[in-house]
């Protein structure tokens, strides 16, 4: 990673976002034992041997209070600068399902990453695409809702003063 990624382009930050499927889980449980565990390993295997990483706080979304936990356990490492969060899911993120917690409690950020979903229902209204680009020009669509969702429902309150 130093020699191809970070030394080559001058790279003096970089983001990771650790991909491990804890939100496809059924168990809220198994969610945040998943989520835990991700989370020390990156600390443990990538942040503690690169200085120049940072990385992101992967939750159990089926859980909303789980999640909190999960933030507030990671959040004193100053290394986790955001929280991961699917851009497609069961719902939309503005649900209230979500957010009577979460965005207060969240340290910093919050980052929909935009090759996550938990694939339930297809990513276009006309069934499943084909080909990557599809698939990857059609999450556009997911983030326009997720913000809409974000503006017109009640999470919105939440981020107000």
């Amino acid at each position: 990673m130093r020699s191809q990624a970070l030394d080559p382009f001058r790279i003096s930050i970089a983001i990771c976002n650790c991909l491990y499927g804890v939100q496809l889980l059924f168990s809220e449980d198994l969610g945040a034992g998943f989520a835990r565990a991700v989370n020390d390993w990156m600390a443990a295997e990538w942040l503690d041997k690169e200085p120049r990483l940072r990385a992101s706080i992967v939750v159990p979304v089926q859980n909303p209070e789980m999640a909190v936990d999960e933030i507030e356990r990671v959040a004193p490492d100053r290394r986790f600068v955001q929280v991961l969060m699917l851009v497609m899911g069961d719902m939309p993120l503005g649900k209230r399902h979500y957010c009577r917690s979460m965005p207060r409690r969240a340290p910093r950020a919050a980052d929909w990453h935009p090759r996550g979903s938990s694939y339930p229902h297809p990513v276009t209204p006309l069934g499943w695409p084909t080909y990557y680009t599809e698939d990857y020009a059609a999450q556009a669509t997911a983030f326009q809702q997720g913000l809409s969702s974000l503006v017109c429902e009640a999470c919105s309150l939440n981020f107000l003063p």
